[in-house]
């Protein structure tokens, strides 16, 4: 236990307790944006803590503001909370509208979107983790499209190229973000475990999402797919998500991209 506290605590930046406690209360903040009919109280069980008065004294210490406060400062089913500095120093917590027009959201949706839910079996990949601005992914592409090369793995149409998301960029601070970059080979077991990391995507029913997009257009893809997976009535299911490309365009200069958003529901 000691060596693994001091290995994760170096890793990731947070010991085992700290990790633990934030994605629990990130989670329910996600839920008190998201799911206004849900109590706090509910919230506080579904997500593990023992009872509400430990709960609330987490959650006022990682957002500087208590849960039924911050539930009354969202007054969008779109929002993002974020860290300000305040005049004594300390910090406050701000609350805001990231999609600001549903309505031209949809529209924009209609013509550049394909929507199905799929069920999708297990997957597994060859994985470089990244923490921090998503920009950072790219780093870990070439990284990862350099190893396979070295190893004769590219050959034509038998791979592809995924990031899989592990925090919701609307509630988790910047440098905290965590993602990876991977790369699916269809060569069925892989043999790599020494040198790389391997990711294993869980089987279940994903809401999906076929875009041809630009850079700057990912954003209101993933909240229209969101608008969408809301109007239909699916629920999140507690798991990642992940944008599929189709072809190698990650590493190609002012291109558009055609990919799948991939969203975990019920």
């Amino acid at each position: 236990p000691f060596h693994f506290h001091r290995i994760f605590s170096e890793i990731v930046l947070e010991t085992p307790l700290e990790f633990v406690n934030r994605k629990r209360i990130e989670k329910i903040a996600w839920s008190l944006l998201k799911y206004r009919e849900m109590s706090i109280r509910e919230l506080c069980f579904r997500y593990g803590f023992d009872n509400p008065a430990s709960f609330s004294k987490s959650f006022k210490k990682y957002y500087g503001i208590n849960a039924s406060s911050l539930r009354k400062k969202a007054k969008s089913v779109f929002n993002k909370i974020y860290r300000k500095n305040s005049k004594n120093g300390k910090f406050e917590v701000g609350v805001e509208t990231y999609l600001q027009n549903v309505e031209t959201i949809k529209e924009w949706m209609i013509q550049h979107a394909s929507i199905e839910s799929r069920y999708l079996p297990s997957q597994k990949m060859i994985a470089i983790r990244s923490r921090g601005r998503f920009d950072l992914s790219n780093i870990a592409f070439e990284k990862l499209r350099n190893w396979a090369q070295k190893k004769e793995l590219l050959s034509f149409n038998n791979h592809q190229w995924i990031l899989v998301i592990h925090d919701n960029p609307a509630i988790t601070e910047i440098s905290k973000l965590s993602h990876s970059a991977c790369l699916k080979l269809q060569t069925g077991e892989l043999d790599f475990q020494e040198e790389m990391d391997i990711l294993t995507l869980s089987a279940g029913e994903y809401l999906i999402g076929t875009f041809e997009i630009g850079q700057d257009d990912f954003a209101k893809a993933w909240g229209g797919l969101s608008i969408w997976l809301m109007d239909y009535g699916y629920e999140y299911r507690d798991s990642d998500y992940f944008e599929v490309f189709h072809t190698d365009s990650l590493f190609q200069q002012s291109t558009k991209h055609l990919v799948d958003l991939c969203i975990p529901i019920v």
